[in-house]
């Protein structure tokens, strides 16, 4: 009987493992979801900013001219 113990507490680690892997998983999963719209609001702010500097670029050059 104190084999049938063992596997039963094996069984037990196991499904905690799972748990707490699956847990993990959705926190890494909505770090990597916050990480992406950060990301792409950063690449928005960043073209955003140099069709600004293309703009201030051409105006100097008008200005210049």
């Amino acid at each position: 009987s104190s084999t049938m113990e063992v596997g039963n507490e094996e069984k037990h680690a196991n499904a905690e493992f799972i748990v707490k892997a699956c847990n993990a998983h959705d926190e890494l999963v909505e770090a990597c979801k916050l990480a992406l719209e950060f990301f792409t609001a950063l690449d928005i702010k960043q073209k955003t900013i140099s069709g600004l500097s293309l703009e201030l670029n051409e105006a100097l050059q008008k200005a210049g001219s």
